[in-house]
């Protein structure tokens, strides 16, 4: 029997050795549960941040940009069905005159087919994916955080971490556990541990190589990773910003498509409201050099904003109209009317006029008058069918109806 209580004693010393393994294996558990996971990074030197979330299925959206603090980011991204989209956070002035005048102040038009991108996103993962990363990892540790191991916080929570082939990887260190970080291991780190390991007269011991995970490829550059598993009323906001990013994909535009206006275009006022007509020059033009081109038509659509005597007198769209390519170039015109500027335009005429008999009754002449009419108008490529974004909103209702 003494035997036995010793062999037992032994084995137990060696269990702690080894460390706990448990709270890892529950966060990463809990992590291929969650409805999304949201991902917040920022290089080396603070030059480029990255706040972005993936959702069960894989849809992808946040924030990209340059500067010291994830609060500066300068773009928004989305990606779904297969297609990648940018805006700009803040309208640019040049752009704003195509959008509604409630939205001018908001974010820009999203744009399709941003490549240098598309790599970046390609390591942001479903939270199911991420947790079998995670897993494999933890299936080659050796030795896990023991209650010797000098404890640590994150954001104020008490954590566990142990260096895995993913990078280091930061839990919660109580209940309910969850994955907190991922850390890709420091130059001077791996340095001052090899120093004490010389000075202990001690085998050198190294961190293992990142060969796997969303830190492969950007070790060296990356301050690590944030991750916010997002479940409850978290995975609620998170689909209503989703939902909230893909309701703009009906005026997103083709920015490989270039139309450039011939002429400056005819504007005609009346009574009725103001009919603005351009003729265009398209041309494709390739996103990478050498990329074959294979779209022989897009849909197209007019934007005009018109003024009268410096007054705003609204704006109007033309119906989406499909555009035919000969090789990569099309020659056509597209038209738009605004009704509501009629009201304006008779009030301004009947003021002028008015202002030109008091003229003439005073000089003793006859007084020309005429009301002066503008129109900014811009022709885009939609890159979205019509009906098309209404079919990606409910796909998104219908994730947000299932994961509930």
């Amino acid at each position: 029997m003494a035997g036995t209580a010793v062999g037992l004693a032994a084995q137990d010393d060696e269990a702690e050795d080894r460390g706990d393994r448990n709270p890892f294996d529950r966060a990463v558990a809990s992590l291929a549960e969650a409805k999304g996971v949201r991902y917040q990074e920022a290089a080396i030197g603070g030059y480029s941040e990255r706040d972005i979330t993936v959702t069960a299925s894989g849809k992808k959206f946040g924030s990209a940009g340059f500067g010291e603090k994830l609060s500066s980011l300068e773009d928004d991204v989305l990606q779904i069905a297969q297609k990648t989209y940018t805006r700009a956070k803040k309208a640019p002035d040049y752009e704003k005159d195509a959008l509604p005048p409630a939205e001018q102040n908001g974010p820009g038009r999203w744009e399709v087919g941003d490549s240098t991108i598309d790599e970046t996103l390609d390591k942001y993962v479903s939270p199911k994916l991420l947790a079998a990363q995670l897993a494999r990892s933890l299936g080659k540790v050796e030795q896990f955080p023991t209650v010797k191991t000098p404890p640590r916080t994150v954001a104020g929570v008490p954590a566990l971490a142990v260096d895995t082939s993913v990078g280091r990887l930061v839990v919660s260190k109580a209940a309910p556990y969850r994955v907190l970080r991922i850390e890709p291991y420091k130059f001077s780190e791996i340095t001052d541990r090899l120093k004490k390991d010389y000075e202990k007269g001690t085998v050198p011991s190294m961190p293992p190589q990142i060969d796997g995970g969303p830190l492969q490829g950007d070790e060296t550059i990356s301050e690590g990773l944030g991750l916010t598993p997002l479940a409850g009323p978290q995975a609620d906001a998170m689909y209503d910003r989703l939902e909230g990013y893909v309701a703009k994909l009906g005026n997103a535009v083709d920015p490989s498509v270039d139309f450039t206006l011939k002429t400056a275009g005819d504007l005609d006022c009346g009574p009725g409201g103001c009919s603005v007509r351009e003729s265009f020059a398209g041309k494709i033009v390739p996103r990478k050099k050498g990329e074959r081109i294979t779209t022989n038509q897009v849909t197209a659509v007019l934007t005009a904003t018109v003024t009268i005597n410096g007054k705003s007198a609204g704006r109007c769209t033309s119906p989406p109209t499909v555009v035919r390519f000969a090789g990569n170039v099309s020659n056509g015109n597209l038209s738009c009317h605004v009704p509501e500027a009629g009201p304006l335009y008779s009030a301004e005429l009947a003021r002028r006029k008015s202002e030109a008999e008091r003229q003439a009754n005073a000089m003793g002449r006859s007084v020309d008058y005429g009301v002066s009419m503008r129109a900014w108008a811009e022709i885009d490529a939609q890159a979205v069918a019509a009906g098309r974004a209404q079919e990606l909103i409910d796909e998104v209702r219908g994730e947000r109806g299932k994961s509930s």
